[in-house]
């Protein structure tokens, strides 16, 4: 997974205020817009949000596996490499 450093924080008052100096911000990474004091937006420039989008992301079996936990069940859980389950629904559900 890719990280991103965080150079920047701005409220969003600031944000607004000088969008244009938030913009030239992102040059040096991503800018952290606060709401309240809390983190709530990430600014980032389009290169840094394509490299994100392009990340594959985790299975649901790598998520779980990834949780730290004292008593963990004891599962046979099976990777099926290529298999799909289609479910036909009858008529067109919209």
């Amino acid at each position: 997974m890719t990280t991103l450093a965080t150079r920047c924080t701005i409220t969003s008052r600031g944000f607004t205020r000088n969008f244009g100096a938030a913009k030239r911000s992102v040059v040096g990474g991503p800018v952290i817009i606060t709401d309240h004091g809390r983190p709530a937006f990430a600014l980032l420039s389009i290169d840094d949000y394509n490299r994100l989008a392009r990340e594959q992301p985790i299975s649901l079996l790598d998520a779980m596996d990834a949780i730290a936990c004292d008593e963990a069940p004891d599962l046979d859980a099976v990777r099926r490499a290529g298999e799909v389950r289609t479910t036909d629904y009858g008529e067109d559900v919209r």
